[in-house]
């Protein structure tokens, strides 16, 4: 039976070790909130399918699927791609308001460079769809905002990005299919395990409404630290040189 694609791809670049963790935690509050839970429709059901998905990713061949996908740096290049993206982004903000207020340039203003309705995060297609967006204002801010970025031409610099973020994105689209069956399952899990995990969350928080204390034990902090921790193996590129 294949995989589900969506799942595989949602788990790939997720830190094993770090969702093991958080899937354990969540198991816990599901227990102990049971039967306000099963009244917002998370049965208990739901809390063996998420354990079961926690003892699937325990397992030998789980542990090395993860340590494969860490040697062939596929994860760093993904995360380095990001690094890069969002590091260009802060800069922009920081240079935006100042150059505004000096440049001559009249049709580009502040909300040229608003992000849309979808959250970055660390996505790299939503990323590389800001980048597309604001590439037009930023043009016709080239000149001003070279000075904010080492006398580099902030676009070329977007260019750069928007590559690398297209590579990272691509490797991901190809390689679900390519890789060992086997792999493809670990992938799944993850995938799964993670979309248990929110799901919970959401019943959670729909059970204890208007309970701030309750509704904060239903989160994905030890995801989101694990996350964190998983730095790549280069440090993020320097700005091109002019």
């Amino acid at each position: 039976m294949p995989v589900n694609e969506r799942l595989a791809k949602k788990g790939m670049d997720e830190p094993r070790a770090g969702l093991v963790e958080q899937g354990k935690a969540s198991a816990e509050v599901a227990t102990r909130n049971a039967d306000p839970l099963a009244a917002n429709n998370w049965q208990a059901e739901k809390t063996a399918q998420l354990r079961a998905q926690v003892a699937l990713l325990e397992t030998e061949v789980a542990e090395q699927v993860e340590a494969r996908r860490e040697k062939e740096g596929a994860v760093n290049a993904k995360e380095l791609a990001v690094d890069n993206a969002k590091a260009f982004i802060r800069r922009l903000r920081l240079s935006l308001p100042e150059c505004l207020q000096t440049t001559e340039v009249r049709t580009v203003t502040a909300k040229s460079f608003e992000i849309g309705a979808d959250p970055l995060k660390r996505t790299p297609r939503n990323i590389a769809k800001y980048l597309v967006d604001i590439r037009v204002p930023l043009a016709a801010l080239d000149a001003d905002l070279a000075p904010y970025f080492n006398s580099v031409l902030p676009t070329t610099i977007l260019d750069t990005r928007k590559v690398e973020l297209d590579v990272a994105n691509a490797i991901r689209q190809v390689a679900i299919g390519e890789l060992p069956e086997a792999t493809q399952e670990v992938y799944e899990a993850k995938g799964r395990l993670l979309d248990l995990i929110e799901n919970l969350n959401r019943a959670g928080k729909r059970a204890f409404d208007g309970d701030a204390v309750k509704i904060a034990q239903f989160n994905k902090d030890i995801l989101l630290n694990a996350r964190k921790k998983r730095k790549p193996t280069t440090a993020p590129s320097p700005l091109p040189v002019a």
